[in-house]
């Protein structure tokens, strides 16, 4: 027997950091479970059709970006605050914190031109980026993705638009997971220390390309076979209760106050 198989191996594996990979495969997993739950709240705070609120969101959404004055966006921000008070503890603190961050951000980036004199800008506009991004985040938490889709196809937005939102939310949720397994991949073949981890970066999104495409033409093959056309069907007629009169009833008065104030000014 060689002399080198009796003796004792004594490989240490020297130590390394994973912080980048661990880093990626967390905000992985805060991505897909934020698509897994996104509308996912308490159907009775919400059981508003998402016709009338996707209606209402971007309607609110034009009009503060049109905003003169600051008693008008005062409105629309009554409006969006009893709506956030309505949220259960998680979704409004999810909303918050996204919501103060971009606030925050577009503060400072018009910080400057207060200094300059224009004191118009560093009030008016955080104002108006907090309407519309809490607005928005409220409709994304309370309602589903396909909910959504179905109520832009009642709006009469074009199919192919309907369809790159659909489907671009659906294969975020599919490339993510197969991202995070590739991630873990590469970490449990990371022994010891590994100087070009950094490298095997580039590796796992050409293989996340190559695997994209594939699912692409495996999708434009499965769309071909059921003979899908490009159309989405809608259905003929449209459901109205109480909450929903009393949810568009809000809105209009909201709408209405905001453009008296707009038109008195």
């Amino acid at each position: 027997m060689p002399e080198w198989l009796s003796k004792p191996e004594g490989y240490a594996a020297a130590r390394d950091r994973d912080t980048f990979i661990d880093r990626s495969v967390l905000a992985l997993l805060s991505l897909i479970s934020r698509l897994r739950t996104a509308g996912a709240e308490p159907a009775g705070r919400f059981a508003v059709d998402p016709f009338f609120r996707v209606a209402a969101t971007l309607l609110l959404v034009v009009a503060v970006s049109l905003a003169r004055e600051f008693a008008s966006v005062y409105v629309t921000l009554t409006f969006v605050t009893v709506q956030l008070a309505a949220l259960p503890s998680r979704a409004l603190r999810g909303t918050l914190k996204f919501t103060l961050i971009t606030t925050a951000f577009t503060f400072i980036v018009v910080l400057p031109s207060a200094f300059l004199g224009n004191r118009y800008s560093i009030t008016m506009l955080p104002a108006k980026v907090f309407v519309s991004v809490a607005a928005v985040n409220i409709l994304s938490r309370t309602a589903r993705w396909d909910a959504l889709t179905g109520a832009l196809g009642r709006l009469r937005v074009p199919d192919i638009f309907v369809f790159l939102l659909d489907i671009t939310v659906k294969y975020i949720f599919m490339l993510g997971e197969f991202v995070l397994q590739s991630l873990q991949a590469l970490g449990l073949r990371s022994v010891g220390r590994n100087d070009r981890r950094y490298g095997s970066l580039s590796g796992v999104a050409g293989v996340l390309f190559l695997k994209s495409r594939q699912m692409a033409e495996e999708t434009h093959w499965a769309m071909e076979c059921r003979g899908f056309a490009g159309k989405y069907p809608r259905p003929a007629r449209l459901r109205v209760g109480a909450a929903d009169i009393l949810y568009c009833a809000v809105s209009l008065a909201v709408l209405a106050a905001f453009v008296w104030i707009e038109v008195r000014a």
